[in-house]
């Protein structure tokens, strides 16, 4: 008699490869005859993999899973981009939705001077900065949810200036955070060297 119907495989951790893989596992109905075990049998049956990246948002900076952005910013030379934009990845299964994605400056010391922008904007996003929190945000307007590419086209843009005479404190960590509602939460990281 089957004891079960279905065997799932959940693999934890990004990126999951194509390929083969062998899964072990024994099939026992726990019967005995004079102490001897009986009816256990093991199997290792082979799968195929076919990884389904889309199912909650990916987000590459530099288009590696796995590798942080560095990026150099350099006094009085204007701003810099904190992601590669020939390479940088935004992609979800979810083809619209009400997207909410904030981009913060970690260990900001010159609020008002450090500023986090991005151009190109369209009609149907609203991106607005905060000084006290050196965070940008990105959102949808009244007009309903965008698809997830127009939100990578506005990212590719985004830059990091810092006006200061004198800058001031150690290399800047930057976070990227997308929230795909109503639960799937997707961050990335640049490192700004001083």
């Amino acid at each position: 008699e089957a004891f079960f119907t279905s065997l799932v495989w959940v693999q934890p951790f990004i990126p999951v490869q194509e390929a083969q893989y062998f899964l072990n596992y024994t099939v026992d109905d726990n019967s005995s005859f004079m102490g001897v075990h009986l009816h256990a049998q093991s199997f290792t049956p082979m799968i195929y993999v076919t990884p389904n990246y889309l199912s909650i948002p990916v987000l590459l900076l530099n288009g590696i899973y796995g590798m942080n952005y560095v990026t150099t910013f350099t006094e009085q030379m204007g701003p810099v981009s904190i992601v590669n934009a020939s390479s940088f990845l935004l992609i979800d299964s979810d083809v619209s939705h009400p997207y909410i994605i904030t981009v913060s400056i970690h260990d900001a010391e010159q609020h008002g001077e450090e500023i986090l922008s991005v151009s190109n904007v369209p009609a149907g996003i609203v991106a607005s900065y905060d000084n006290s929190t050196n965070t940008l945000t990105l959102v949808t307007r009244n007009q309903g949810p965008q698809p997830i590419s127009v939100f990578a086209t506005v990212l590719k843009t985004i830059t990091y200036d810092n006006t200061a005479e004198e800058i001031t404190g150690l290399n800047r960590t930057v976070e990227f955070n997308v929230d795909d509602p109503p639960m799937d939460i997707v961050n990335a990281f640049t490192t700004i060297l001083l």
